[in-house]
């Protein structure tokens, strides 16, 4: 559409293995009211504990996994070098601001 270039999309969902192994929680949000979700919540984390990671968590980390797979690690190293060199740059700059000469239209 607007990216000029070909995108490549990529379907992420969590496979049954994923589900089974992580045993996200179900959806609490769903009918009934705030008193009923909150007893289906209460009763979940008896069963299972409250280490069972969040499905925002579980799928954050699916991303995460996705997206360091496609960096080029040699091409982000030297981007993250020349990010900390003009951070260093942009830090001496901050500490030395106003200290210079002053503009010839400053007062007036």
């Amino acid at each position: 559409m607007f990216a000029r270039e070909s995108i490549e999309i990529r379907r992420l969902a969590l496979n049954m293995d994923q589900v089974e192994r992580y045993r996200p929680p179900p959806n609490f949000c769903e009918g009934d009211g705030l008193a009923i979700r909150s007893l289906r919540r209460a009763i979940w984390r008896k069963k299972v504990g409250s280490s069972t990671p969040s499905i925002r968590t579980v799928i954050a980390d699916l991303i995460r996994t996705e997206v360091e797979g496609l960096i080029d690690a040699k091409n982000w190293n030297a981007a993250k070098a020349q990010e900390d060199a003009n951070r260093v740059l942009l830090d001496a700059a901050s500490e030395n601001w106003g200290q210079g000469r002053k503009h010839p239209q400053a007062g007036r």
